[in-house]
C-alpha cells in the first residue's frame, strides 16, 4: 500500500487526494521543508487504505495517463506521444487587455472558467488563490463562485498546495465544478472519479496548466530572504509580475514582507535572482523527477506559456492552448469567431518546442533515472518511459545527476541556512553545485547553436543558388 512504495520513497506530491476516500486513513502534514505529504492517522475503526491507494497518482495503479484519456477522448481525438489526445492545439491570448494582463500569460484559463460560469455549464470553479484566514501557508485551493472571485486568483502559485478541504466541500455541497490543477492532480482527480462516482457527477471539467515540477514553500522565501524578507515574514508574492519593457519569459518577481527597514514592496527581476533557474530544479519535490505529464493528459483542456521566438517578444503573454473536450472546444471556436480571443493553430512539434527542456528532463532524463533505480532493486512509480542508460552520454547523465543532487540539498541547506540565520550559508553550499552544472550545459548549448548556425547558413547558400 502507500506506506510501503510511494510514502516511503518519498514519491507523495500531497496532492490529498487520498484523504477523500471514504474511510481514508489519511490527513495531509506539511513538513519542515515546506511540503505536503499524507500522514497515517488511523486508529481501530475501518480504513480504506486500498481504495485511497488506488486514487494515489503516483501509486503502483495500471492506469496511466494515456489510458485513463483514452477512454475519457479517444474516440474524438487525435493522439501524439507528447501532447497526448487532442482536438486542437493553439497558441494566442484573450482579447481583453484587463484579462491579458492580471494572468500569467495569455489569460485563456480565466476567459474560459468565467464562460463555463457565465453560460451555466458550472457552478463554481476550484482552483488555487491567495491564503484562507485560517491557514497558515500563502496560496491554498479555493472555490470561486463569481466571476469577480475567479479574476482576483488568476495567475500561477508556484507554491505547494493540496486539495483536501475543497475535496470534502464538493462532497458535502452539490454543485457542478471546474477543477483547475497540476497535471498530477488532474489525474488524482480522474482516479477519484472512478473511485467515487459522486465526484464523476459534480466534477464534470478539469483544466491542467503544464508543470514543470512543483515548488516547497521554501522558492518563495529563498526569492524574499534575498530581498531582505527573512522566511515566515513574507506576507504576499506575485511570481510572475509582468514587465512591460522585456520578453514575456523575462519577468519580476513581487513580494511584501517584513524587512528591518519596516513592511515594503519590493519587485526584483527574476533572472537575477539565485534559485530561478528551473533547469537547477531547487526545491522541487522528488516526485516530480518521476513524472512523465508534461501537459495534464487526462485533462479537458490544457495550458502553458507559449515559449516560441515568434511569441515570447511580446510582454503581456501569449498561452498555448490544448482542447480535448468537445464542449470545450466549441467555446473556444465561438470565442475566436467572436474576436474574443486571438488564437492561432499551432503544430504539435511547435508545442513540444516550446517545452524542449522540460521534454527532455521528463522523458530523456526519467529513463536514466529509472535505470539508475532499478539497478539498485529500489521501488519506483510505473512510468510510460522505459529505464535506459546508453541514449545518453556521460555529459547528460553528469547534468542530471546534478539536478537530482541540488533538489534533495536546496531543502537541507536552506533549513540549516534558517536555524543558522544566515542565507549566505544557503548560496556558498549550493553555488558550486549549481556552477557545475551550467558549466556541463555549455558546449550542449554552444553545439546547438553552432548546428542552427550551420543550418542557417547552408538554407542562405542554397536560396542564393536557386535559379531565377
Amino acid at each position: 500500500m502507500l506506506e510501503d512504495t510511494v510514502l516511503r520513497g518519498g514519491y507523495c506530491v500531497g496532492c490529498g487526494a487520498c484523504t477523500a476516500v471514504e474511510h481514508s486513513p489519511y490527513k495531509m502534514a506539511f513538513s519542515q521543508y515546506g511540503m505536503f505529504s499524507a500522514e497515517n492517522v488511523a486508529g481501530d475503526g475501518q480504513v480504506n487504505r486500498l481504495g485511497a491507494y488506488r486514487v494515489c497518482p503516483f501509486s503502483e495503479s495500471d492506469k496511466c495517463e494515456s489510458r485513463i484519456a483514452s477512454t475519457l477522448y479517444g474516440s474524438a481525438c487525435n493522439y501524439d506521444e507528447h501532447v497526448g489526445y487532442y482536438q486542437n492545439c493553439y497558441a494566442g491570448f484573450v482579447n481583453d487587455f484587463g484579462l491579458r494582463s492580471n494572468s500569467s500569460s495569455g489569460g485563456m484559463v480565466t476567459w474560459l472558467s468565467q464562460k463555463l460560469l457565465r453560460e451555466g455549464f458550472i457552478s463554481a470553479v476550484i482552483h488555487v488563490g491567495m491564503r484562507r484566514e485560517s491557514d497558515k501557508n500563502l496560496f491554498s485551493y479555493c472555490v470561486s463562485f463569481d466571476e469577480e472571485q475567479i479574476f482576483a486568483r488568476s495567475k500561477t502559485r508556484y507554491y505547494p498546495i493540496e486539495m483536501s478541504v475543497v475535496l470534502d466541500h464538493v462532497r458535502r455541497v452539490p454543485g457542478r465544478y471546474l477543477f483547475v490543477g497540476l497535471p498530477c492532480f488532474s489525474k488524482a482527480v480522474r482516479l477519484l472519479q472512478e473511485e467515487d462516482r459522486q465526484y464523476k457527477e459534480r466534477i464534470p471539467y478539469v483544466f491542467s496548466l503544464f508543470c514543470g515540477h512543483l515548488k516547497s514553500s521554501r522558492f518563495s522565501d529563498n526569492f524574499a530572504w534575498q530581498q531582505g524578507i527573512f522566511p515566515g515574514t513574507l506576507s504576499e508574492i506575485d511570481f510572475r509580475h509582468k514587465l512591460p519593457d522585456r520578453l514575456a519569459s523575462d519577468y519580476a518577481v513581487e513580494m511584501i514582507g517584513e524587512t528591518e527597514e519596516g513592511v515594503r514592496r519590493i519587485v526584483s527581476p527574476a533572472r537575477k535572482m539565485f534559485g530561478s533557474n528551473w533547469g537547477h530544479m531547487f526545491f522541487a519535490y522528488k516526485a516530480c523527477d518521476y513524472c512523465d505529464d508534461i501537459v495534464g493528459e487526462c485533462s479537458d483542456a490544457s495550458f502553458g506559456d507559449a515559449w516560441l521566438p515568434q511569441f515570447v517578444n511580446d510582454p503581456k503573454g501569449t498561452s498555448i492552448v490544448i482542447t480535448r473536450n468537445i464542449e470545450i472546444q466549441n467555446l473556444v471556436a465561438i470565442g475566436m469567431r467572436k474576436k474574443e480571443l486571438m488564437l492561432y493553430d499551432i503544430s504539435n512539434d511547435a508545442l513540444v518546442r516550446s517545452q524542449a527542456g522540460n521534454f527532455r528532463h521528463r522523458r530523456d532524463g526519467l529513463s536514466y533515472r529509472l535505470y539508475k533505480l532499478e539497478q539498485k532493486g529500489i521501488w519506483h512509480p510505473p512510468k510510460r518511459v522505459q529505464a535506459r542508460y546508453s541514449h545518453l552520454d556521460q555529459t547528460r547523465r553528469a547534468i542530471y545527476d546534478l539536478r537530482q543532487r541540488i533538489r534533495r540539498e536546496s531543502h537541507t541547506l536552506f533549513l540549516k541556512a534558517i536555524e543558522n540565520r544566515d542565507y549566505n550559508y544557503f548560496v556558498r553550499h549550493l553555488s558550486p553545485l549549481t556552477r557545475r552544472h551550467d558549466r556541463l550545459g555549455q558546449p550542449l548549448i554552444r553545439g546547438a547553436l553552432g548546428r542552427a548556425k550551420r543550418l542557417a547558413l547552408g538554407l542562405l547558400h542554397r536560396l542564393k543558388t536557386v535559379p531565377k
